[in-house]
């Protein structure tokens, strides 16, 4: 089963699932359906960044490709100053962030309005941090957003960085050349001297745009030359990276006559479901299933409860509400068994965290030495390379190690539920993963408040840490005066860093803890309101029996 098909297959059952829950009229359950089927698409949403330059087409590629009509600025001049993300929604309209965190939105939107804002002449440009525009096109909405950005040759150098920065962040990047001035030094110094992982290389598409412009005879001699020149260009890349570097693709399109463009679909589709989409989708289908799991196990207990004589129900109620009257007196109870698990739990994260960190100062400084080189350009281009690929690695440790973490806290959870015996009224979502990473990171950040300054804020948190270090030209007197600062400031970081793990543990003991009390608490009362909702319908059980009964069987079979 393809890609598309699985994901709308999954979402059709989580429809039908929602329609099923639906006659139980339990807000929680509808609520947890709703923010699983938000998940889904947030997670399966790609960003496609286009990049090239201002003459080449590419926001003309991006209204006929993906938006199917004239929405972004096109012009043979520069006419996009930020980063503009193109994203479905059913009601078009543009949301225009601001520097200092205003937002503004604007309805019946058109390209001359959206120009007023994203040109470098536009209104208050310089005090614009993105523009939104959502369009309800069939494209974006199979989940793909696409990035617009300032061209690659705009006299401003602040705009440019914009884009490249932007480049490991995109799931796939549409680099737009003009087939009339095919491989200029923008696409060489592209490839040569702004890639700086593999992976960034191979998620790159070579549209040469315009090739209704051009004659028969002459296609098949652009096409070669390009490749030709890409060719060399690899090698330089190859040479560093110490492998072959596969060819990436190099689609003739016009986005003028829409040539090609059921290719670059297709290409484009069948990248983008290989790189992430069937692992997610698999996680995803595996929750519904979860999630199922957890409503016929509700409705079970509802039709047990049914089928309990009236005075085991209320001598079950008046338990739960001398529970409830002592409540304070439980939770602190509560916390003193639970307490040691959780420190045990997170103290072992933190000295995951900080082996983690130790190992990456450990493993810089001993390649920043190694490096060889004679003049300063070369230096920082070799620490640069060699600060993303480490910082890559050691992202990846982090998240591993986070999740780990997480899954450790969440089967606590599991078997306190069980303890209680209150996991069939477990009915909320689950254990807000992203609440708490964000929790954790805020509190790591505080100690770093100026590096979290000079990252975008939605870069992965080791890349916030060490964006300076990476994306900041420097002035170095000697090489070696460079590998000392370098070594220094990583240093430096990582101590800021594990300072902060020490230091807010017991904060991030408090809140695990509390947010757990709080549910629980929240579990006791909907377990309350439930036994009186039973009782107050004694009279009607065996025709709520049955009606529960069907809609469980509905359940059962999607």
């Amino acid at each position: 089963m393809d890609y598309k098909t699985k994901k709308q297959e999954i979402l059709n059952r989580l429809e039908r699932l929602y329609d099923g829950v639906s006659y139980l009229g339990n807000q929680n359950l509808m609520s947890r359906l709703s923010d699983f089927k938000e998940e889904i698409n947030e997670d399966l949403q790609f960003n496609v960044l286009c990049i090239g330059e201002f003459s080449a087409g590419k926001s003309t590629l991006i209204n006929r490709f993906f938006i199917k009509k004239d929405i972004l600025p096109a012009a043979a001049t520069e006419t996009t100053a930020k980063l503009t993300f193109v994203k479905y929604g059913e009601n078009e309209k543009a949301v225009v962030h601001y520097l200092d965190g205003r937002k503004r939105v604007i309805e019946n939107i058109d390209e001359k309005t959206i120009k007023d804002f994203l040109s470098k002449d536009g209104k208050d440009v310089d005090s614009i941090d993105y523009v939104e525009i959502f369009i309800n096109s069939h494209i974006l909405k199979e989940g793909i957003a696409i990035v617009d950005s300032p061209g690659l040759n705009a006299p401003e150098s602040e705009r440019v960085g914009l884009t490249y920065d932007f480049v490991p962040r995109a799931d796939a990047v549409l680099y737009v050349v003009s087939a009339l001035q095919p491989w200029k030094a923008t696409e060489k110094d592209f490839i040569e001297n702004k890639i700086f992982r593999k992976s960034d290389l191979d998620k790159i598409f070579f549209l040469i745009n315009f090739w209704d412009a051009i004659d028969e005879e002459e296609k098949k001699d652009i096409l070669e030359y390009v490749e030709s020149e890409m060719e060399k260009s690899l090698k330089v890349v190859s040479k560093e990276f110490g492998y072959d570097i596969p060819k990436p693709h190099i689609i003739p399109v016009s986005a003028k006559t829409g040539y090609n463009f059921d290719e670059l679909d297709r290409l484009l589709t069948d990248y983008l479901s290989s790189k992430k989409a069937v692992d997610i989708l698999n996680q995803k289908e595996a929750k519904l299933e979860h999630i199922k799991r957890d409503v016929i196990r509700y409705i079970e207990r509802q039709i047990q409860n049914y089928k309990v004589d009236r005075s085991s129900l209320e001598k079950e109620l008046d338990n739960i509400k001398k529970q409830l009257s002592e409540l304070e007196k439980w939770k602190e109870e509560y916390r003193k068994n639970l307490e040691p698990e959780v420190d045990k739990k997170l103290e072992a994260f933190v000295e995951t965290l900080i082996s983690h960190c130790i190992n990456y100062v450990d493993v810089i400084k001993k390649k920043i030495e190694d490096i060889k080189v004679d003049n300063v350009e070369k230096f920082e281009a070799s620490v640069r390379k060699l600060v993303t690929k480490e910082t890559d690695r050691l992202d990846e440790d982090v998240k591993k190690a986070y999740e780990d973490f997480y899954t450790s806290i969440e089967n606590l959870i599991k078997e306190e539920r069980l303890r209680l015996n209150l996991e069939g009224y477990y009915i909320r979502k689950e254990f807000d993963t992203k609440a708490l990473k964000k929790t954790i990171l805020d509190i790591l950040y505080e100690q770093v408040e100026e590096l979290k300054e000079e990252a975008p804020k939605d870069q992965g948190f080791v890349s916030r840490i060490f964006f300076h270090l990476v994306n900041r030209r420097r002035v170095l007197s000697t090489i070696q005066k460079g590998k000392d600062n370098l070594i220094k400031e990583i240093e430096n970081s990582i101590s800021n860093t594990i300072n902060a793990f020490k230091d807010k543990k017991g904060k991030i003991l408090d809140i695990i803890l509390n947010n757990i009390e709080l549910e629980m608490e929240q579990i006791y009362r909907a377990k309350e309101i439930n036994l009186e909702s039973i009782l107050n319908s004694q009279s009607v059980k065996d025709k709520e029996i049955e009606r529960l009964s069907k809609i469980m069987e509905h359940i059962k079979g999607i």
